[in-house]
């Protein structure tokens, strides 16, 4: 699994959770980078794969 896939995966779970509640802001992209440790090309990456799949909006 590449590590945008392994990160879109670990942002969904906690979608559906309901850590990150509908229609609130996700952590910025640098933020998301300092909190999983990724690059920001990967985090682009798993935030597009989410908005993609419906599960996110810009």
């Amino acid at each position: 699994m590449y590590k945008a896939e392994q990160l879109a995966h670990n942002l969904k779970l906690l979608i559906q959770n309901g850590t990150w509640k509908p229609h609130s802001k996700l952590p910025s992209l640098r933020e998301q980078v300092q909190r999983s440790g990724f690059s920001l090309i990967t985090v682009m990456n798993a935030y597009q794969e989410l908005e993609a799949q419906g599960l996110i909006y810009s």
